[in-house]
């Protein structure tokens, strides 16, 4: 995904690309699919989704990473590194991004300020474990999936039981 810093020159490469002829349409995925096992497998269910809606008859699917999506007999060109040299990719990149902020700023008047939300921020991890020990859950969002949860996840004793 793009940072911050490098959004504004794709958007104006997108400006000009309208000037000059249509563009194709970036699929940007974003869902409830959190429980699955990866984010990954999560990844390929939203992408499939999506390219549902558009009820596409005869369409390429233009993938960013080194995966496929084996769908309904769509033609697929994975890109590595894909919104570095394609318009769709780098625009589905900037909205996906910009779209992830606004998500994450509802969930943060929801539960609360918790930094990032990145697995490796350690506000993150000081929010998740102080929210799971005052309410005995995760937090609306949680991947449990993430090895950071996994490896914060209080461990159950004998004492927690009654047994001493």
């Amino acid at each position: 995904m793009l940072s911050n810093k490098k959004i504004e020159y794709p958007l104006n490469l997108i400006n000009l690309a309208k000037l000059k002829g249509p563009i194709k349409a970036g699929i940007v995925c974003a869902g409830n699919s959190l429980s699955m096992d990866s984010a990954l497998e999560a990844t390929k269910l939203s992408m499939k989704r999506a390219v549902d809606k558009f009820n596409l008859k005869n369409a390429s699917l233009i993938i960013d990473g080194n995966f496929s999506i084996k769908y309904k007999n769509y033609k697929e060109h994975s890109i590595i590194k894909g919104e570095q040299v394609s318009f769709s990719i780098a625009a589905a990149s900037i909205i996906a991004k910009q779209t992830r902020e606004l998500e994450i700023e509802k969930l943060k008047e929801e539960i609360g300020d918790f930094g990032s939300g990145y697995p490796s921020d350690t506000r993150t991890i000081k929010f998740l474990k102080s929210f799971y020990a005052d309410n005995g859950k995760w937090p609306t969002g949680t991947r449990k999936s993430w090895k950071t949860v996994e490896r914060i996840r209080p461990v159950k004793t004998l004492d927690d039981f009654g047994e001493k």
